[in-house]
C-alpha cells in the first residue's frame, strides 16, 4: 500500500527563476582601512631584490 501525498507535493523542484526575489537585508558596509604606502613599498623592494639576484646570476654566468 503506497503512502498518499497531498496534491501538489510531487517532490519536483521548481526552476529558480520562478521564486519571488527576496530583498536582502541592508547591511552596514565593511570598514575599509585607509590606503597605505607600505604594501607598495614592499612590492618595489621585492622587485629590486629580484633584479639584484638576476643581475648577480648573469654576472656570475659570464665570469
Amino acid at each position: 500500500m503506497a503512502t498518499q501525498r497531498p496534491p501538489g507535493a510531487t517532490g519536483a523542484k521548481r526552476p529558480s527563476g520562478t521564486r519571488a526575489a527576496q530583498p536582502r537585508p541592508a547591511r552596514s558596509p565593511r570598514r575599509q582601512l585607509p590606503p597605505s604606502r607600505v604594501p607598495r613599498l614592499l612590492l618595489w623592494g621585492l622587485l629590486l631584490v629580484l633584479l639584484a639576484v638576476l643581475a648577480n646570476a648573469v654576472l656570475h654566468m659570464t665570469y
